[in-house]
């Protein structure tokens, strides 16, 4: 895997730096030219900046759609990543202004999944059986509900591939070239199955936003049915041989007339900031949970 240069301290200060968007986890300010720096609110959040590298970097290098990674960094004690700063929508927004495009979008995203499944993950993530391990673990889980859930995990099959963790339409960022998948905090390595079956968990489970509309709300269970099913359908018919060619689903199922407006490259929002820039003054991301990261 490409190695990702650490430029360690950087003298300069957060204040000098222009915030293109914001959410729970990082911020993501301008960086050089065609840039962004994505910064960890938590100063000891290191870890998951360089877990972040290293998922994208991984995926970068087998040829998936994803942003460049150029080098880790640490500003004001701070650790942030810096990468491509990309101009687009996301699909979540684009579909909201036009839920009659959902097959679109759909068909983008079960061809996108289907081709980061394609990439097998580097040995420095985690494993996605481990760290549901640990989850499990908690002491605030029931000890009776801890027992039977390892039993389960360890009946589950393993695997080498690229894990998302997060991967739902607002985590796919439409620019003019290309889509690209943005928010990689939670990436694994495991079975691609149990992606597929978080992105299933977001999608029926996610919380609308506050400002949808009356309208909005009323079909969101239908339009919810008819995106799964789309997503699942289009992420089996996908060829499973290569690990590039991905955008060939954001080509077919290219949206029309999205909106001029564009995502910050780097905001993953609501949840935490995702990736991407904007034309727009920075606003919340929607898809309860959501968040931000580089692209």
């Amino acid at each position: 895997m490409t190695d990702i240069a650490e430029s360690g301290l950087r003298s300069i200060w957060v204040r000098e730096l222009e915030l293109l968007g914001s959410g729970r986890e990082a911020e993501v300010f301008a960086w050089a030219e065609g840039r962004a720096l994505r910064l960890a609110r938590n100063p000891a959040d290191g870890d998951m900046i360089a877990r972040e590298a290293a998922a994208l970097a991984a995926a970068h290098e087998a040829g998936a759609d994803v942003p460049a990674v150029y080098e880790l960094v640490t500003i004001d004690g701070r650790p942030g990543l810096v990468l491509d700063r990309l101009d687009g929508v996301d699909l979540l927004d684009w579909r909201e202004h036009r839920p009659w495009a959902i097959g679109s979008v759909s068909l983008i995203l079960g061809r996108e999944h289907a081709a980061l499944h394609r990439v097998e993950a580097p040995a420095s993530l985690p494993r996605l059986r481990e760290e549901l391990r640990h989850r499990i673990g908690s002491p605030l889980v029931p000890a009776d509900v801890q027992s039977r859930t390892f039993e389960r995990l360890d009946r589950l099959p393993d695997g080498d591939r690229l894990l998302h963790g997060d991967f739902h339409p607002a985590n796919l960022l439409r620019t003019v070239e290309r889509c690209v998948v943005i928010d990689w905090t939670n990436g694994t390595g495991g079975d691609p199955a149990a992606d597929v079956a978080r992105t299933v968990l977001l999608v029926e489970g996610g919380t609308l936003p506050d400002d949808t509309s009356a309208l909005l709300r009323v079909i969101a269970p239908l339009t919810r049915r008819i995106l799964l099913r789309g997503y699942l359908r289009a992420y089996a018919g996908a060829p499973r041989s290569t690990a590039s060619g991905s955008n060939d689903g954001c080509r077919s199922g290219r949206p029309r007339g999205s909106p001029r407006a564009s995502k910050r490259s780097g905001r993953r929002c609501s949840p935490a900031p995702a990736s991407t820039t904007s034309s727009r003054a920075p606003r919340r991301r929607r898809w309860r949970r959501r968040r931000s990261a580089s692209p």
